[in-house]
């Protein structure tokens, strides 16, 4: 489960974080307020093609960071990627893209 998510200098955004609680949790918004691209973070951290386009206009790099909760085995998660680490039952992932 998703618990918290950063996201830095990615598209139109300069910093956001959210913490995610247990239960229904839901992004709402008006058309143009940004929703999607917190959803193209999150894909970018589920390995979907970065671009240097995806960075936030005069910065070199995009961060975006999530904590995820889960009862994987670090072994199992590093099958996935590369940029996990892993303590007690939450994993953190990061993914950097450059100009």
């Amino acid at each position: 489960m998703l618990r918290f998510l950063r996201v830095r200098n990615f598209a139109l955004i300069d910093q956001l974080e959210i913490h995610f609680e247990g239960g229904f949790n839901l992004i709402s918004g008006e058309t143009g307020a940004g929703k999607s691209i917190i959803v193209d973070a999150l894909g970018l951290l589920a390995g979907s093609k970065a671009s240097g386009e995806m960075v936030r206009s005069g910065e070199s790099r995009a961060i975006v960071e999530a904590i995820f909760e889960t009862d994987l085995t670090f072994e199992r998660l590093c099958c996935w990627t590369s940029t996990a680490s892993m303590t007690s039952r939450h994993c953190s992932i990061m993914r950097v893209n450059s100009r």
